[in-house]
């Protein structure tokens, strides 16, 4: 922690207030580590996906909006990119729709984008513990753990193209076991 602090400290000067976009699949370790970031930098955390669920009335709305109209929920979450890419001094840990079009993939390059790339076997342990992690994605909720893994792998592969734009990667995948 205290390397991840002095790292922190030596990067602050040189980021003059640009916002940090973390994209990759929803996952316990993305959040811990937006949390992190904007504690270490004095910035604020926010969570995209929490923001469209609010919007739309609640997590369980947010959710059926996405299953009855797509493009709602999409332009949902391109509205709340929209509003958080104007500001500065946040870390966003951004949801699944960030990385689909070329409007949001442009939003994020009002900050630093940085994907997080998190072994699939380690989000779908989180997905089967927390089904909130559910918002974003195209995951089944009722599904058994080789379920989840299979949808998540068809999603990743979906999304890798558009996490592969951010400006740095943070990955993970060597730690799997």
């Amino acid at each position: 922690f205290s390397l991840i602090q002095k790292k922190a400290t030596d990067v602050s000067a040189d980021l003059r207030g640009t916002s940090i976009f973390l994209v990759g699949m929803n996952n316990s370790v993305k959040s811990s580590l937006g949390m992190l970031l904007a504690d270490l930098f004095r910035y604020y955390y926010f969570d995209s996906d929490s923001l469209v669920s609010e919007a739309a009335g609640g997590e369980s709305v947010a959710i059926s909006l996405k299953e009855s109209d797509k493009k709602g929920f999409r332009d949902s979450e391109t509205e709340v990119l929209k509003q958080l890419s104007s500001m500065g001094r946040l870390v966003v840990c951004a949801g699944d729709g960030a990385v689909q079009n070329s409007t949001n993939l442009a939003l994020l390059r009002h900050g630093i984008s940085i994907w997080i790339d998190v072994p699939l076997d380690m989000v779908a342990k989180g997905i089967i513990g927390n089904k909130s992690l559910l918002l974003s994605s195209e995951i089944a909720i009722s599904g058994s753990y080789s379920e989840v893994l299979s949808q998540l792998m068809a999603l990743y592969e979906d999304m890798r193209r558009g996490y592969a734009t951010a400006d740095a990667t943070i990955s993970l995948q060597s730690t799997s076991t």
